[in-house]
C-alpha cells in the first residue's frame, strides 16, 4: 500500500519525492511517487495505495491534458475490507477539481469530473476536497446537456466525506443530471455519504425548478429488473441497500437533494417478505435549505428517514408507480416551512400506489395494505395548497371514497406527529381517481387511534431556539405543546417497530435539545478549504453510530474527528 503523491507544481514526475520539500524541490531527497497529473496517477494506482494531491486549482492541465475535464477511475483501485484505497487532498492543504464545463458529453459513458464507465471503484474512499463546474463540454446536443462531479455504475463499500461539490447547472433535465450519481442495475451497496457540501446545483438560470435535477441520485434497477424482483423476489443482491446518507448539508438545489430514479423493493413484494429488514439505506442528520423539489425523494423498501431538517423545501416523498415502499420509517425530522412560498407537499407525502399506473390497471387485486412508521415529526410553519395538507397518506386513507379501497392501517404507525402553527384544520390530505379528501386531528386519531399534537405560534412559548442560524433548528426541551407535554418529552420513545435494538427517541423532532451541536457541525462545514489532518490516518472507514436516531453528534473518526 503506497503512497502517491499529485504535484503540478513540480517540472516533472519522479519517484524520489520528497513531500515536506519547498516546492519545486521536492524531487530527490525522498522515496515516494510522484506524478504531475491526476490522470497519470489513478493510472497507476493499486489496491490499498493513497493518492494525495497538492492543494490548488486542477483544471484541464492538471486533471490530464485530454480533450475533456474527465477523468476515467480504472478498477484496479479497488482496495480491500482490510486496507481500503483513497484519494484526498494533501494533509493541510485544498484541492479544487475543476471541470470547467467541460466534461465529455458522450451518452454512452458516465459523466463527471470523475467516473467509474463499467462500476465504480470498490472499498475506496474520496475525502478531502472539491469539485465544481461539471457542466458538459459546448456544443453537445441539446438533449444530452448534463453535469456530473462524481459518476459511476454501480460500486459497493465507497465512503465520500468532506467534499464540496458546487455549481453544477445544465440546460435541460432529460439526462437526470446529478453532482454526485449512481447508475446502475447491478450493485449500489454499503455506500457512505458523509460530511458534505451540496450548493448551487440545477438549471442553468438559477430559478427553473425541474424534479430530474439533483444533487444526489441513486439510480436503482429499472424496467425489467425492476418487474422481475416486484413479481418474483429480491435476490439480496443487485440494486441500492445498506447506504448511509448523513451529516450533509443542500442547500439552493434547483430541483430534488437526495432522488431515487427508480425502486429498491427489498421486500420482493407480492407477497412481502422481511428477510432483508435490516438492508434498507440510511437517511440521517441532513440538512435541506432552498431545495425547489422534495428534499428527497425515497423510494426504497426499509428505508430509515430521521433527524432530518427541512427549511423552505418541500419535504420527502416516499413511493413510486411499484407501489408504496414497506416498512420505510420517517421519524424526527423537522419540516420548517417558513417563508417559503406554498409547495404541495411541504411535508410527507406518502404515495401507496399512483392511481392509473401499470400495477393498478394490470394487477388491481394486490394488497392496498399500508406498512411504515410516521412519527415524532415537526412541522413547523407548514404551507399548503388547496389540494393538498401538510400530511399526504395514500391513496385511500380515510377508507371513504367511492371505490372499494379501505387499506388495513394495523402496520401503519402515524403517531406523535406535532403541528406546530398548523395552515388549517385539516392536516392530511388523501387522493385516488383525482379525488382529494381532507382530515382533521380528530378525524385521523379514530382512525388510527393515535394522538396528533398542533398548536398556534406562541410569542411567549417559541419552538426554536432562535430564527437565524443554528438556533432557527434548535429545540426548546421546554417548550409546551399541551399540558403536561413538553417538545423534549413528547415523542413516543419505545422500541423500533421495524427494527431490532433500535429505540425511536423520546423528544419531537430532528434536534435532541441535550445534544444539538451537530446541527452547528453540518451549518459550518468548517472543514471546506482545510484539507487533512495530518496526525490521522487518511484511509478511514466510517464508523456508525450505536444507536441510529438517538440525535447524537455523529462524529467519524480520522480528520472530522480532530476539528
Amino acid at each position: 500500500m503506497a503512497s502517491i503523491y499529485v504535484d503540478p507544481g513540480e517540472p516533472s514526475p519522479c519517484t524520489n519525492y520528497d513531500p515536506t520539500a519547498p516546492s519545486g524541490s521536492r524531487c530527490g531527497g525522498g522515496s515516494d511517487t510522484m506524478l504531475t497529473t491526476l490522470q497519470a496517477a489513478l493510472a497507476i494506482m493499486g489496491a490499498g495505495d493513497a493518492v494525495y494531491m497538492r492543494g490548488g486549482i486542477y483544471g484541464n492541465a492538471q486533471l490530464g491534458g485530454g480533450t475533456y475535464n474527465t477523468l476515467r477511475i480504472p478498477e484496479s483501485v479497488d482496495g480491500t475490507a482490510g486496507g481500503y484505497s483513497s484519494l484526498q487532498s494533501f494533509p493541510g492543504e485544498w484541492a479544487v477539481l475543476d471541470g470547467e464545463n467541460n466534461v465529455q458529453p458522450d451518452a454512452s459513458q458516465a459523466r463527471g469530473i470523475l467516473y467509474g464507465k463499467f462500476r465504480a471503484p470498490s472499498f475506496f474512499i474520496f475525502q478531502n476536497f472539491e469539485l465544481k463546474r461539471g457542466r458538459v463540454a459546448a456544443g453537445a446536443p441539446a438533449d444530452q446537456d448534463s453535469y456530473g462531479g462524481i459518476a459511476s455504475v454501480g460500486g459497493e463499500h465507497i465512503v465520500f466525506r468532506n467534499l464540496y461539490f458546487h455549481d453544477f447547472r445544465s440546460g435541460t433535465y432529460g439526462q437526470n443530471p446529478s453532482a454526485l450519481w449512481f447508475n446502475t442495475t447491478d450493485k449500489v451497496n454499503n455506500i457512505t455519504v458523509e460530511h458534505c457540501v451540496f450548493r448551487d446545483i440545477g438549471y442553468i438560470d438559477g430559478n427553473t425548478d425541474a424534479g430530474n435535477f439533483s444533487a444526489l441520485q441513486i439510480y436503482g434497477p429499472y424496467g425489467d429488473p425492476l418487474t422481475n424482483t416486484i413479481f418474483n423476489g429480491w435476490d439480496g443482491a443487485t440494486g441500492p441497500f445498506k447506504n448511509k446518507i448523513r451529516n450533509n448539508l443542500f442547500e439552493d438545489i434547483n430541483g430534488k437533494g437526495i432522488k431515487y430514479k427508480s425502486t429498491a423493493p427489498l421486500s420482493g413484494r407480492y407477497p412481502f417478505s422481511d428477510t432483508y429488514a435490516e438492508w434498507g439505506d440510511h437517511f440521517h442528520n441532513n440538512i435541506f435549505r432552498n431545495c425547489d423539489s422534495f428534499a428527497m425523494e425515497i423510494r426504497a423498501d426499509f428505508a430509515q428517514v430521521h433527524n432530518n431538517i427541512t427549511d423552505a423545501t418541500a419535504g420527502f416523498s416516499l413511493g413510486s408507480i411499484s407501489g408504496a415502499m414497506y416498512k420505510p420509517a420517517v421519524y424526527n425530522n423537522t419540516f420548517n416551512g417558513q417563508g417559503y412560498a406554498p409547495v404541495e407537499y411541504p411535508s410527507v407525502q406518502w404515495t401507496m400506489f399512483d392511481e392509473g399506473t401499470w400495477v393498478n390497471a394490470e394487477h388491481p387485486t394486490l394488497p392496498h395494505d399500508m406498512h411504515g412508521l410516521l412519527s415524532n415529526n415537526i412541522v413547523a410553519d407548514g404551507k399548503e395548497v388547496y389540494y393538498s395538507k401538510v400530511f399526504g397518506l395514500g391513496p385511500g386513507f380515510g377508507g371513504n371514497h367511492d371505490v372499494d379501497f379501505d387499506p388495513d392501517m394495523t402496520d401503519f404507525h402515524f403517531d406523535h406527529n406535532y403541528v406546530y402553527n398548523p395552515p388549517s384544520a385539516e392536516i392530511v390530505s388523501s387522493r385516488i381517481n383525482s379525488v382529494r379528501t381532507h382530515y382533521s386531528q380528530e378525524q385521523i386519531e379514530a382512525r388510527l387511534g393515535c394522538q396528533i399534537f398542533q398548536k398556534t405560534h406562541d410569542a411567549g412559548d417559541t419552538l426554536f431556539v432562535g430564527t437565524t442560524g443554528a438556533d432557527k433548528y434548535k429545540i426548546r426541551a421546554t417548550h409546551l405543546i399541551e399540558s403536561g407535554v413538553t417538545a423534549g418529552a413528547g415523542g413516543i420513545g419505545g422500541n423500533h417497530p421495524f427494527l431490532s435494538g433500535v429505540s425511536l427517541p423520546s423528544y419531537l423532532g430532528a434536534v435532541d435539545p441535550d445534544d444539538n451541536g451537530w446541527v452547528d457541525e453540518v451549518l459550518a462545514a468548517s472543514w471546506i478549504g482545510v484539507g487533512g489532518d495530518p496526525f490521522d490516518p487518511p484511509v478511514d472507514p466510517p464508523v456508525d453510530p450505536p444507536t441510529p436516531g438517538s440525535g447524537s453528534v455523529y462524529r467519524m473518526s480520522g480528520f472530522y474527528e480532530a476539528h
